[in-house]
């Protein structure tokens, strides 16, 4: 029994915080961190971000505070400056962040256990209800 809680309430954990990653240490969406650049490649980046930083100190404050609908108004003004390079990587890679959200925000996550008869042995079901219009599949 143990052992299948375990695991369908790993399941549900890992839906629920599949989207709390931050896009603030990475220098591109699956790229390497600003220390992992050339001199030259980092100082670009660090030109290209840096009259965004304000703004994305305010975006990843908003999503630490799980406030979706500012943080998305952070980031269309973000993209309505039309950031180039390092810049607009970190700003898709907010927007994945939020995109993400929002699709888990409309599944209704269950977690049900029933003891199998005879015996000690319990069956444990998660299952995810999508709630939106959005198809989703879960792996």
């Amino acid at each position: 029994m143990q052992r299948a809680l375990v695991t369908g309430l790993s399941i549900a954990l890992a839906i629920a915080v599949a989207c709390q990653g931050s896009a603030s240490s990475s220098a591109g969406p699956g790229g390497a961190g600003l220390q992992q650049l050339t001199p030259a490649e980092r100082a670009r980046a660090e030109a290209e971000l840096e009259p965004f930083a304000p703004s994305f100190q305010g975006l990843e404050a908003a999503l630490k505070a799980r406030d979706d609908v500012l943080a998305r108004r952070i980031l269309e003004r973000i993209l309505a400056r039309d950031p180039q390079g390092a810049a607009l990587d970190r700003a898709r890679a907010f927007e994945r962040i939020l995109d993400c959200r929002e699709r888990v925000s409309n599944l209704s996550l269950q977690l049900e256990a029933a003891r199998v008869e005879p015996g000690d042995d319990w069956v444990v079901r998660a299952s995810a209800t999508n709630r939106g219009d959005v198809e989703l599949t879960l792996r």
